[in-house]
């Protein structure tokens, strides 16, 4: 099995998001198959972009911090069937034979959020709990 089979086999393989993106036009090089099933195969749909898979991200923050240090994080939220999703975008910046290309990273951060939620929740609920004692 040569290296480009096996980087292949294990961008299917973990479960994040990963996707190349073309910083001059924002279209999508490379999508792995989390990515694809979580955003419907951005890269097959006629070159829908960035951009258009991810409106809420801030372009002018996104294009500084890929510029100035090579990196930008944000958050993004849809809907996913029934569900709110949320996942967490991470954007590094690289060149491949003169090419100016963005590899990200999406993680699911879903029930991380819901978590934090329900702690929120309960934590109110001793408060009020504390305060009527």
């Amino acid at each position: 099995m040569s290296i480009a089979a096996i980087n292949e086999h294990l961008l299917r393989a973990i479960g994040v998001g990963v996707a190349l993106v073309d910083r001059r036009n924002l279209q999508f090089r490379f999508t792995n198959d989390t990515f694809d099933d979580w955003f419907a195969n951005p890269e097959a749909e006629g070159g829908r972009g960035l951009m258009e898979v991810f409106p809420d991200i801030d372009r002018e923050a996104m294009e500084r911090g890929l510029s100035e240090t090579g990196r930008f994080t944000a958050e993004s939220s849809f809907k996913k069937k029934r569900r709110t999703m949320v996942v967490a975008l991470d954007l590094t910046a690289t060149e491949e034979d003169n090419q100016e290309l963005a590899v990200l990273v999406c993680q699911n951060i879903t029930r991380i959020r819901e978590l934090e939620s329900m702690i929120d929740s309960y934590s109110q609920m001793v408060e009020r709990n504390t305060r009527e004692i």
